[in-house]
């Protein structure tokens, strides 16, 4: 390396011969007169002040990103460590689904979820969180609760439990006779039900409706402001809680229709025959009755509960003998008829016939009677 080409390096001071190099370099031409002491230790004192900023401002710059490297890593080590360490949440366990009903009768096409979405038929059991859809057909079922539940033509409802319903479109008909109170802890059995409490609750998009004892439909209708429920009550009472949080009970013959309007919810009520072809479709859809080894007294109370009807005999001398006749027929003699041409298929088989006296009153008598 020749003089010219030399570095100052860091830990050096500049020379007498560089500083007159520096002088030479500056624009001075010929000879350089020697310096006297003062001017010499003036620009020495200048040179070595630039040279020792420089190096100062370079050193400073790089503790500076020496800095932010070793802040930077020790940020991101912190969340490497918060990740492997840091606390973890625990997934939320899934529900173990439970059997809550089996299917009684499917009449046309019904489809079951979760999916793949399959026909369902007489027998099938349906666990908890299923999803059950009709299209032509009805459907019946009985909850392990033993509630019977029916759904309408083009009805779909997700049963979350042996006590709680969703219905998401159509109709479903409740039918609670049979719910018992007590049940087991086991799986797939009912659960014990406090005395008084609801043994079916429907889930609507108007609000809730709960059963206390009773026989009732539920119905979604499709308005142009929104949809409507109506609930219409056969036999005992139901509670209606809508999404306001309006309570409301209905008894035996009476309707309810909840409506959305401007505020939110509004229930009409008026009052509805507990039998007729309001009811027809769910008597349709009922399971079927096998008469075959049956008694009379059995097929008529059948169709007493059925069709909301009261039986009696316009002899008083007829209902000893006549209960007790054994019937016969094909299992399936009754499947898709409705309550009155059961009694026209069984009760000449007996030698009666029926008539309808005055408000759902079903009168039987022989049938050579005048």
């Amino acid at each position: 390396m020749t003089t010219e080409e030399r570095f100052i390096q860091p830990h050096e001071s500049p020379s007498d011969d560089e500083v007159a190099k520096l002088v030479r370099l500056a624009g001075a031409s010929g000879p350089i007169a020697p310096l006297d002491e003062d001017r010499l230790a003036r620009v020495r004192t200048t040179v070595h002040g630039a040279w020792r900023d420089e190096l100062i401002a370079r050193q400073s710059k790089t503790r500076r990103w020496l800095t932010v490297g070793v802040l930077f890593a020790a940020a991101a080590s912190v969340v490497i460590a918060f990740a492997i360490w840091g606390p973890t949440r625990t997934p939320a366990p899934v529900p173990v689904p439970v059997l809550v009903a089996h299917i009684d009768q499917v009449t046309g096409r019904a489809t079951g979820s979760p999916a793949p979405y399959v026909s369902v038929g007489a027998g099938d059991a349906v666990m908890s969180g299923s999803t059950v859809t009709t299209s032509a057909g009805t459907l019946a079922m009985t909850l392990t609760s033993g509630v019977h539940l029916r759904l309408d033509a083009s009805s779909t409802a997700r049963l979350d439990s042996n006590t709680d319903v969703a219905l998401e479109r159509g109709a479903v008909y409740v039918d609670s006779t049979d719910a018992h109170p007590v049940g087991s802890l086991s799986p797939g059995t009912p659960a014990p039900r406090l005395p008084g409490a609801s043994p079916i609750s429907i889930h609507t998009p108007a609000g809730l409706v709960r059963d206390i004892g009773t026989q009732f439909q539920v119905r979604i209708e499709v308005r142009l402001g929104g949809l409507g429920v109506r609930i219409r009550v056969r036999d005992g009472e139901v509670r209606v809680t809508d999404t306001n949080g309006v309570d409301v009970r209905a008894s035996a013959g009476e309707e309810l229709f909840s409506r959305p309007d401007g505020s939110g919810r509004a229930i009409d009520r008026r009052p509805v025959a507990v039998a007729g072809s309001a009811w027809t479709w769910a008597e349709r859809a009922a399971p079927l009755f096998s008469v075959e080894g049956k008694t009379l007294g059995a097929f008529l109370d059948w169709v007493s509960r059925e069709g909301a009807w009261t039986v009696t005999f316009a002899d008083s001398t007829l209902p000893a003998t006549a209960r007790a006749i054994k019937l016969s027929g094909r299992p399936d003699l009754l499947r898709g008829l409705t309550l009155a041409e059961a009694l026209e298929v069984v009760l000449p088989t007996c030698g009666l016939r029926y008539r309808i006296d005055g408000d759902h009153r079903v009168v039987i008598e022989r049938e050579t009677s005048k």
